[in-house]
């Protein structure tokens, strides 16, 4: 009898975990490292997300990417490499830009449908699915499948006294 009711026990504990929303989506104030397959391209680098309005992502890898930077700000996107900068309105960025689909799928999981400790939603790409550590809210991974893009989020470094 006692081990059936550990049992029950377990059960409802489990059910219960599994049953629990994540802490509200971290979606701003964070720096992180993020690995990226985009198609049939691997991408390593580092996000750096201030606030909602501003991000950066600085590659490192693949090696010929090593050192690009997109920043977006402010509604525009500038890109930099070896001191060379270009500069476009977010309107006149491809719909699929990199670091227009992270800030977009960041921006837009605070209205996404959040399942245990992930998200989902709709962005300008297309369908997402955003999955957040159960914690701190933090993103550990995303995927928009109509862009074949798969990111991992780890390494991440918050402000002084943050989460």
């Amino acid at each position: 009898m006692i081990r059936v009711m550990s049992v029950l026990v377990s059960l409802v504990l489990l059910m219960s975990g599994c049953a629990a929303s994540v802490k509200e989506p971290v979606v701003s104030g964070f720096r992180c490292r993020a690995d990226m397959t985009y198609g049939d391209s691997v991408y390593v680098g580092t996000l750096d997300r201030t606030t909602e309005q501003e991000a950066t992502l600085t590659l490192s890898e693949p090696p010929g990417l090593n050192g690009v930077v997109m920043r977006l700000c402010n509604g525009q996107v500038t890109v930099g490499y070896a001191g060379m900068q270009m500069t476009v309105s977010e309107n006149e960025m491809p719909v699929g830009a990199l670091i227009g689909v992270l800030c977009d799928v960041l921006d837009a999981c605070v209205n996404g449908t959040v399942e245990g400790n992930a998200v989902e939603g709709t962005c300008a790409c297309g369908p997402y699915c955003l999955t957040l550590d159960h914690a701190s809210g933090l993103p550990v991974s995303l995927v928009v499948p109509s862009l074949a893009l798969q990111v991992d989020f780890s390494c991440w470094e918050l402000p002084q006294g943050a989460a």
